[in-house]
């Protein structure tokens, strides 16, 4: 079985003071929606089985938590490609979650 995580960061707190749970679920809806579209199109043409995660918090973490609950032989990401010194500063995804958990990760542009 695959497992589609989508992991969406939290909207800053001034902002979801400023409007309600229901937004702020619909905005976190939208944003998954959107980036797990194509990924479900191809599961569902090749006739593969899959179920959904959609999640919000800082990404590395929650992946590796799933990862820990569903104990899954691999773990496929994309990269959105930024270079060795953006990743530096900005922090990775990808770095946190091999941080995290034993299981083998692979990396996908």
């Amino acid at each position: 079985m695959v497992t589609l995580v989508h992991v969406d960061p939290p909207v800053l707190e001034r902002l979801g003071a400023q409007i309600g749970p229901e937004d702020i679920a619909r905005f976190h809806g939208k944003n998954s929606d959107a980036a797990l579209r194509a990924s479900k199109k191809v599961l569902t043409d090749a006739h593969i089985s899959y179920r959904e995660r959609r999640l919000v918090g800082d990404p590395g973490v929650r992946i590796a938590k799933v990862a820990k609950e569903e104990r899954p032989d691999l773990i496929v990401m994309g990269s959105h490609g930024r270079g060795a010194l953006k990743s530096l500063f900005l922090g990775s995804i990808v770095t946190k979650t091999l941080a995290q958990t034993r299981v083998p990760v692979l990396v996908v542009r």
